[in-house]
């Protein structure tokens, strides 16, 4: 149960690894980096273990949803915990080097150093976790 309750606040704070119209149905076009928001930058020396990608059955069980899976090292964990606490009801955008892979509105204070990213296709929550995982 805590697990889920994790992953549905991160689904929150993360709301895809793409760029979603307003109806929030992802589409494939890159994110733009927008200097008016919050920005949160990860990268591989930030993670205390290799990011991996999963997937879990939502609602009924006919949605299944994609994720990646990140433990940061206790320094990043401090500091994402810090950035989550001060930008509550803030829309963000989560970079990974250069390329923001996701954006959303933090709801909540994120503390405990793991966050699950939602991710719109198995194909770039891959990308992403092997962006991350390279040393």
């Amino acid at each position: 149960m805590k697990s889920f309750a994790t992953f549905l606040a991160i689904s929150l704070l993360v709301s895809a690894c793409s760029r979603k119209t307003e109806s929030t149905v992802p589409v494939s076009e890159p994110i733009s980096v927008d200097a008016s928001k919050p920005h949160f930058t990860i990268s591989a020396g930030d993670l205390a273990v290799p990011a991996k990608v999963g997937t879990r059955v939502v609602g009924s069980g006919h949605d299944v949803a994609i994720f990646i899976h990140l433990e940061f090292s206790p320094a990043k964990a401090d500091e994402f915990h810090k950035f989550t606490r001060e930008h509550l009801n803030q829309q963000t955008q989560l970079l990974v080097g250069t390329n923001v892979v996701a954006e959303s509105t933090v709801m909540a204070e994120i503390s405990g150093g793991q966050s699950d990213i939602a991710c719109g296709s198995i194909d770039h929550a891959k990308a992403v976790a092997d962006a991350l995982n390279k040393r």
